[in-house]
């Protein structure tokens, strides 16, 4: 009411409106209704302004954040809000700072400032602390089996989501450094910058080196089954294999383990001895046992009989299945090549020499066979010296065999040919005579073979000589018949050269001649008497050097 009247005078004055809240807040239209003593009315309106001036009360509190993996944390003004209140009410809460990371760890001052509805503002700070609870991660080598003395690993660097201060090894050996047998933990302590601490551990074992396998000696069998000789490990463990499929191995992990093999299949086996220990390089060895096929039967050749011969080759089979070798069972003998089948053996003795042809194979049993090579002596044979025989008187022919001192062989088993055949009476016979056939001087041969097939031989040349035939008379009185003393057949070829000499009964030679052609009776020109006896002596010089003188007495009749 800013002065109403009335001439009578106002009774009263009554405001349509008179109570305001913060929904009045702004310009509001009222009607003030007077009214007089005597009952006129009237009105009038009139604007009130309502404003709200009263700042919000601004109520807050600390907090604490955690940062998250990423190093991150956030609130809002709600956060730190503590029931912050306005008559009108409030309209925002704004918080200066809503985001914090690593570099906020520990107290952070905030200011929250609350605006009313009506845009009253006021503020207040609160404390916020931003705390790193992450522990940093660390991962470490997976557990290592090693077995060498050395190990070498990447050591472990540590994640953390505000960075890492330090990693330490806390226990065990440094990488690189030298690990002794067993099992070594290696410990890694992580700790970030803000002091979290984590640790992560691994171990590294060493093993020993394996025993150095030995698989034993290299060995030839000729049976199927065979007994192993590997040696025990001190450290790891063995095992037998082998590559070969007929090979089978009855405990494989004993070194001493049997083996059976198939019988049909022979040549050599490998078996592999091997000795592991965990990770270490395994040692192995290897053994060679070769399975012999029984050696091809032996067979020596046949025997001979050698006439005064002490070489001879020898004629064995070759072996298909192992290797031949000569050797001496008696007597002597020296091979040229004692593994030839074909092998010349010489130096042999007289009488019986045997000699033995082995085959052998690796362990199997040897195969034998044993030949005779026999010398014996050629029967040495003698028919005497030459003959000279006068025609159609024959002679005897007698081949007469004898021996070396240390000839033993049968003396009384020989055969005897004679040649030619034909110019003697028996031709298989020791003692024969020429036959009546023989006219002319024949050189004659025998052949005398033993039981041994040992062949001797002798010859000789029977001369034939025709006879010198010389008469007792002779008449030469010139008719033509008888007229001279001949000496028949001196012309004969057999007959090289002569001499006829004939003396009168005085003892004086009355003629000599060494061309003897005939004699007529007559000494120098002049008959000689007849009805005397002359006396004559011719010599005769054969072709073969023999010398035939015969002497007599030859009348002239007249």
């Amino acid at each position: 009411d800013n002065g109403s009247s009335d001439a009578c005078g106002v009774s009263t004055t009554v405001l349509n409106t008179t109570s305001f809240d913060c929904s009045s807040v702004g310009a509001n239209t009222v009607t003030l209704v007077v009214t007089d003593v005597n009952g006129n009315v009237d009105s009038a309106t009139t604007v009130v302004t309502v404003v709200d001036s009263i700042n919000p009360v601004v109520v807050t509190k600390d907090t604490t954040l955690y940062l998250d993996a990423s190093g991150n944390a956030g609130i809002t003004a709600a956060d730190i809000d503590n029931r912050s209140t306005d008559a009108c009410g409030i309209a925002s809460t704004v918080l200066n700072t809503t985001s914090f990371d690593c570099s906020s760890v520990g107290a952070n001052t905030v200011t929250l400032v609350v605006t009313d509805v009506n845009g009253n503002v006021d503020s207040a700070n609160a404390t916020v602390t931003v705390s790193d609870t992450i522990i940093p991660t660390i991962v470490c080598p997976r557990d290592t089996t090693i077995c060498s003395t050395t190990f070498t690993f990447t050591p472990p660097v540590g994640q953390d989501n505000c960075g890492i201060q330090s990693v330490v090894q806390t226990s065990g050996i440094p990488s690189g450094g030298n690990y002794p047998v067993g099992t070594t933990t290696n410990t890694f302590v992580v700790t970030d910058v803000n002091g979290n601490v984590d640790s992560c551990s691994f171990t590294v074992t060493r093993e020993p080196f394996p025993t150095v396998a030995s698989a034993g000696l290299d060995d030839n069998i000729c049976v199927n089954t065979y007994t192993l000789n590997g040696n025990t490990p001190i450290v790891g463990n063995g095992l037998w294999t082998s590559p070969n499929a007929d090979v089978t191995i009855l405990s494989p992990t004993s070194p001493t383990s049997n083996i059976t093999l198939d019988a049909n299949v022979r040549g050599e086996k490998t078996l592999i001895w091997t000795i592991s220990n965990g990770v270490c390089v395994s040692s192995i060895d290897t053994v060679l046992i070769t399975y012999d096929e029984e050696p091809t039967s032996a067979i020596a050749g046949s025997g001979q009989i050698l006439c005064e011969e002490y070489q001879t080759t020898l004629s064995a089979n070759t072996p298909s299945i192992g290797i031949g070798t000569w050797s001496v069972f008696n007597g002597t003998g020296s091979f040229n090549n004692a593994n030839d089948p074909a092998a010349i053996v010489s130096g042999l003795s007289d009488n019986s020499n045997r000699f033995v042809w082995t085959i052998s194979n690796g362990t199997c049993v040897d195969s034998r066979d044993t030949v005779h090579m026999g010398v014996a002596k050629n029967p040495i044979v003698s028919v005497g010296p030459d003959q000279t025989i006068f025609e159609d008187d024959g002679t005897e022919l007698e081949a007469i065999v004898s021996f070396s001192p240390t000839d033993t062989t049968a003396q009384n088993s020989f055969t005897y040919q004679w040649t030619p055949s034909i110019m003697v009476e028996e031709p298989f016979m020791a003692k024969t005579r020429t036959s009546s056939f023989l006219e002319d001087s024949e050189q004659f041969a025998v052949r005398v073979v033993s039981a041994q097939n040992c062949v001797g031989g002798d010859n000789l040349l029977v001369t034939v000589n025709s006879m010198i035939t010389l008469s007792s008379a002779f008449t030469p009185d010139g008719d033509g018949i008888n007229d001279l003393w001949l000496i028949k057949n001196i012309d004969d070829e057999s007959v090289a050269s002569h001499k006829v000499i004939i003396f009168n009964g005085a003892g004086a030679e009355v003629f000599s001649s060494t061309n003897f052609k005939g004699w007529d009776g007559r000494y120098n020109g002049e008959d000689l008497p007849g009805g005397v006896s002359y006396y004559y002596s011719v010599e005769i010089t054969r072709t073969n050097g023999d010398t035939e003188v015969q002497t007599g007495i030859v009348s002239i009749l007249r």
